[in-house]
């Protein structure tokens, strides 16, 4: 819009009003006083000290009368040696006393400063004591308030500081409605209502920065509608091969179970194997099929039957490829970990070390439970984990395999599904006596 304005001359305008509002300020109490002087309501500021010499006349007389001397001095009176009168403040006793040798003193403070003068005649001596400022020409008033200066400056502060208040308030307003609108479209956009009416503002400064919201909105809402139309194509599409993977399997599981009925010793351990393998890809197509349900976790106890399910996940594995698995120790343990994530990670594991070790070697798979931790370790008897493997763990596509078009996915999928199990995947090489080779731990911290 053309008419926006800066901030920087919303700030400049109330400065120069602030400017102008105290110079009237200042103006206004100048000629209030000048008028109350005018009109006999204030004595002027020399007024005292141009009747001390009216008081010095009537010091003259015989009948002199220290209760005739106007009531805006302060004063000492002595005859013949004896103080028959005072009315100055005891805290001046030093000042006094100076007066009474040198004829003249004052108390040379910058503000409220107090004069002291002596006047003599025959046996008598009059100390007065003054202010040069304005005077209340009532002398009731005068008894309550000595100092009128004072009062005036302090009335003109007060004054002042209220209308400075007002317009700080004012200033200050204007901007906080300015930075509401920022807020109120940062908070719709944090709660994902993106549908909101546009807000304007009249300044430069703000309305750049709701511009800027505004763009983003729009761009956020196009990137969740394009996400949703991903996620749904990716549904769909996961859908149709649950669908299409369905068919197999259940023909496979129907041949599997005539062979099981033939009863030929020699294969019903084969046909288990084959069993084994089709629940586990039931259990996969059932978590494709309620692929978004299943992103959390499911954690279950660490129990016999959990420790006995993984173990049978890699005998099956181990003996299809003629290595031979050795279970050094199966402790249960009260953690709870989601028993299918967890078989993925050691049937990805073992997989990888029956491909790197040779034909007849052992794999060794202890559960091990602790006071403060439960750890899963594969170790096997192949050439160990080259160098380059621990310097990339774990970099996405890591692979211990050569065909990285393949492969590649094996560790890093291990380690993601660790960290969401609260785990932390830990790799090494070992060499104790004659046997050596690769060892993974898997641990996890109660």
């Amino acid at each position: 819009m053309g008419n926006r304005k800066s901030l920087g001359r919303l700030i400049t305008k109330y400065a120069i009003l602030e400017i102008v509002y105290t110079f009237f300020v200042f103006l206004f109490f100048l000629i209030s006083i000048t008028l109350l002087i005018r009109k006999g309501y204030i004595y002027p500021a020399n007024y005292a000290e141009m009747n001390i010499s009216k008081v010095e006349e009537s010091l003259k007389n015989p009948d002199f009368n220290p209760k005739n001397i106007p009531y805006y001095f302060d004063y000492k009176y002595t005859k013949n040696g004896e103080v028959l009168a005072n009315t100055i403040d005891t805290k001046y006793k030093n000042y006094v006393e100076q007066t009474e040798k040198t004829g003249f003193t004052n108390t040379n403070l910058p503000f409220n400063n107090k004069y002291f003068k002596k006047l003599a005649r025959d046996d008598k001596t009059l100390i007065l004591a003054y202010q040069i400022s304005p005077i209340l020409a009532s002398e009731r008033a005068y008894n309550k308030v000595k100092n009128v200066e004072l009062l005036y400056i302090s009335l003109a502060f007060i004054i002042w500081i209220l209308g400075f208040t007002l317009l700080i308030r004012k200033s200050i307003k204007i901007i906080k409605n300015e930075i509401e609108k920022i807020s109120k479209t940062n908070q719709q956009i944090k709660n994902m209502d993106l549908d909101f009416k546009s807000e304007d503002s009249k300044y430069t400064e703000i309305a750049g920065v709701l511009d800027s919201l505004d763009a983003m909105a729009i761009d956020l809402k196009k990137s969740l509608h394009d996400q949703w139309q991903i996620e749904q194509r990716q549904k769909n599409l996961i859908e149709s091969i649950t669908h299409d993977i369905r068919t197999p399997i259940t023909l496979i599981k129907g041949n599997t179970e005539l062979l099981k009925e033939e009863g030929n010793p020699d294969q019903l351990e084969y046909i288990n194997d084959i069993e084994t393998g089709i629940d586990r890809l039931n259990i996969y197509i059932e978590k494709l099929t309620n692929f978004s349900k299943n992103i959390a976790n499911n954690p279950q106890k660490v129990d016999e039957n959990a420790i006995n399910y993984w173990i049978n996940i890699a005998k099956s594995i181990c003996k299809n490829a003629n290595i031979n698995l050795i279970v050094t120790k199966s402790e249960p343990s009260t953690i709870k970990l989601d028993r299918e994530q967890i078989a993925v990670a050691i049937q990805n594991i073992i997989v990888n070390s029956t491909e790197h070790s040779p034909k007849n070697s052992n794999i060794y798979l202890t559960f091990e439970n602790q006071k403060n931790y439960f750890q899963i370790i594969i170790k096997d008897q192949g050439p160990g984990f080259k160098k380059e493997i621990f310097d990339k763990i774990p970099q996405k596509n890591l692979t211990t395999k050569t065909d990285k078009i393949k492969h590649g996915m094996g560790l890093v999928m291990v380690d993601e599904i660790l960290k969401s199990n609260k785990g932390r995947l830990n790799l090494g090489n070992y060499q104790k006596d004659s046997k050596s080779g690769a060892i993974v731990k898997i641990i996890f911290y109660k």
